[in-house]
């Protein structure tokens, strides 16, 4: 409720933590990144970006 009232319409999760979806409400995208240094977060930049790009430019509001 809290996120619907601050306006968000994306969110982007990095985690590899499960939560319940909210479909209705927002668009998702879902990266299962490790958090150990041994993982490379800046092989998926690409796809944030644009992800959060199409969300600004369509007005939205996006959590990470």
């Amino acid at each position: 409720k809290d996120l619907i009232e601050m306006g968000i319409t994306h969110i982007l999760n990095v985690s590899c933590k499960s939560y319940t979806t909210r479909d209705e409400y927002f668009k998702y995208l879902h990266l299962p990144i490790q958090d150990n240094t041994g993982e490379d977060a800046r092989k998926h930049f690409r796809i944030t970006n644009r992800f959060i790009r199409s969300c600004i430019n369509n007005g939205g509001r996006i959590l990470v």
